[in-house]
């Protein structure tokens, strides 16, 4: 619980991506809504700071002066000369000049706003009428009036000046803080352009990055890390453009399976570095044989790999899977290593086969099992008998299942005699299976080799040692002294380094002596890992249980083999006895296993005894035990039962009839 809550709070948030990308996207948008809001507060402020009246107010201002001046020169000209008709007319030429610009343009109101120029304006235009009614009178001019009206122009003239300056000094108070608050906002302006432009070109590098970090992504989705070639996914989404382009092309297109014969043993033996490395070389080589893009090299998984490719015939792609098979088959120096690779290919052919990769993945399997159950480094072709063998196989595959949770399984017995004396010495526990689905009995070479290629056969060993030790043990008590009961079980449990724990648990449950219980294996231990096979049998043999190497002469074995697993029985295999009173060559190869077991320490069994030639050449030679029908068919229980009982009351010739 500890670790399962460890590897949970280390894992990564499942959301965390779409998280990040939230917030960024939050972020850009609270930015730009503050650079908008930043940009409107600072444009208001400028506003606020500007002028209120303006620079029209201020030479409106100015121009009235001028002409209040002009009017006022005008007076004191005409004060000089009351009679002077030129007076006069300059005179009337700056009251309209002075009308026009007190009455007509201030209609624009462009300085009417201006504190206190209201009473100003009314008193210039009383000023204008009051000249302009002088200007009605006879010449010369009263001098009294034009005094006075003199002495009120320099008045407002003063009052109007103080105004002007006035205002002047507030509007260049306001275009000063006005300029300052311009400054700032060019600053800002620049600072958020400056803030734009890295967004934009931050934009501009994560899409180029995101382009990059894309194709990176295609290339590890579509491409096998350790070999660089094309993978599964890839084959499963481009596979059927290949089917549609050959298609269009009028040719065919195969779909190759390869598996690397045995490279477990390269991984355990070398290490995955090594292991990797080689399938990096088979990688190469495969790459070789892709000319353009009518071909693709594909690595499945594991030590399996796929080959596409189009061509006009039927033959051709034969042809090229065998040559595939041999290109990768060989000896190769990996690391400094001298490995022999095998491989095993299988091809299945578009469209005879299927318009479909995933149908054609299927059948190039299919012939994939064929290559390899016909003896490995080998090249086969998809046909429909394939089909119905493997659904057959799969079939028996789940009838086994099913038998195994039914216990549809029972024991047979067939016994094995001391071929000097005739007695019962043992006894082979022989696998039968009732097929529930289809009510028939089935022999052990039906469905073991299926059994073999899958897990079962090891469910089924296991169920096969219950039986027979929980069988001897209803025995022991009627049993013959130094009696045998020998049970068959897969090399693959050799594999396993719990099998002598399980043994040691079995013999102590049902109380069956060690000694009682032997082992039989075939010589296919000798192509596993040997040095693993060595460790489970040697610990099996330390609690006292006996070794049988059974069918010996027709696996791969070896004098140096036997020596080093301690063997305690060889079995003959029967191919050797059949015809051994007919073959001087037979009779050679069983003397001489007979001298090498005996020179060995070991004991022999004969298999497949049907005659009493046979029988009397083994006698004639020394072999130790025999079995088979001549001696004794495969007993049931209860058969076998009352045949030891005879056995241990009866010394009489050994022969069939004594089975009954």
């Amino acid at each position: 619980m500890e670790d399962a809550r460890t590897q949970k709070s280390e894992a990564p948030p499942r959301f965390a991506w779409v998280n990040r990308n939230n917030a960024a996207i939050l972020f850009a948008v609270l930015l730009s809504f503050g650079i908008i809001i930043k940009i409107y507060v600072s444009i208001h402020t400028v506003e606020q700071k500007l002028p209120q009246y303006g620079f029209l107010s201020i030479r409106e201002l100015h121009a009235q002066l001028g002409d209040l001046r002009r009017l006022k020169d005008m007076v004191l000209l005409s004060k000089t000369a009351p009679a002077s008709i030129e007076g006069r007319s300059m005179l009337s030429e700056a009251a309209d000049l002075a009308h026009i610009r007190f009455t007509r343009v201030d209609r624009s109101r462009i300085t009417a706003e201006l504190p206190g120029y209201s009473q100003l304006h009314q008193e210039i235009v009383g000023l204008i009428g009051q000249i302009d009614a002088l200007l009605g009178e006879n010449l010369p001019f009263d001098r009294q009036k034009l005094e006075a009206v003199e002495s009120e122009i320099k008045i407002t003239e003063a009052a109007l000046n103080e105004l002007y300056f006035r205002s002047g000094e507030t509007n260049n108070a306001g275009l000063f803080e006005a300029q300052q608050s311009l400054a700032r906002l060019n600053i800002e302006i620049l600072a958020i352009l400056v803030i734009l432009s890295s967004l934009l070109i931050g934009v501009a590098v994560l899409f180029v990055q995101r382009q990059r970090v894309t194709r990176q992504l295609r290339h590890l989705a579509w491409h096998d890390t350790v070999t660089g070639l094309k993978n599964r996914a890839w084959l499963m989404d481009n596979g059927q453009k290949m089917v549609a382009r050959a298609r269009a092309e009028q040719e065919l297109l195969g779909l190759f399976i390869v598996d690397l014969d045995h490279f477990k043993k390269v991984n355990d033996t070398f290490g995955h570095y090594v292991g990797d490395a080689l399938l990096c070389e088979v990688a190469t080589v495969m790459t070789a044989h892709v000319n353009d893009a009518t071909a693709a090299a594909i690595r499945l998984g594991g030590d399996e790999f796929a080959f596409l490719k189009q061509a006009a015939t039927q033959a051709e792609l034969a042809q090229f899977s065998g040559t595939l098979c041999q290109s990768i088959s060989g000896f190769r120096t990996v690391e400094g290593h001298q490995i022999r690779l095998g491989a095993s290919v299988g091809c299945s052919i578009c469209p005879d086969h299927s318009w479909k990769i995933s149908e054609l993945l299927k059948h190039a399997d299919m012939a994939l099992y064929s290559a390899k159950a016909g003896g490995r480094q080998a090249a086969s072709v998809y046909s429909p008998q394939m089909k119905v063998h493997r659904d057959t196989q799969l079939q028996t595959e789940e009838d086994l299942r099913q038998a195994i949770c039914n216990d549809d399984f029972f024991l047979v017995w067939q016994p094995q005699l001391a071929v000097a004396t005739g007695q019962l010495t043992g006894a082979e526990a022989l696998l039968r299976w009732n097929n529930q689905r289809t009510g028939e009995l089935v022999q052990p070479m039906e469905f073991i080799p299926i059994a073999e290629t899958s897990e079962l056969i090891l469910e089924i060993d296991k169920l096969v040692l219950r039986k027979a030790c929980d069988q001897a043990s209803q025995w022991m008590a009627h049993l013959p002294d130094s009696f045998t009961i020998s049970v068959n079980i897969s090399g693959r449990h050799l594999q396993d380094r719990n099998l002598p724990d399980f043994v040691e648990d079995l013999l102590e449950t049902t109380g069956v002596p060690a000694g009682l219980l032997e082992l039989e294996l075939t010589e296919g231990i000798f192509i596993e890992d040997r040095e693993s096979a060595h460790e489970v049998l040697s610990r099996i043999r330390r609690l006292g249980v006996r070794i049988a190497l059974d069918d010996f002469g027709t696996g791969y074995s070896s004098l140096g083999s036997i020596a080093d697993l301690e063997i305690d029985r060889v079995k003959i295999d029967q191919t050797f006895i059949a015809n051994v009173c007919d073959s001087s060559r037979k009779r050679g190869v069983v003397h001489s296993i007979l001298a090498m077991c005996d020179a060995l320490g070991m004991e022999t069994v004969a298999e497949g005894i049907e005659t009493a030639s046979q029988f009397d050449f083994l006698i004639e030679n020394g072999c130790t035990y025999a079995q088979g029908f001549f001696l004794a068919e495969p007993l049931s229980e209860a058969v076998f039962s009352r045949y030891f009982s005879a056995q241990r009351t009866s010394s009489g010739t050994i022969g069939k009839e004594q089975t009954g």
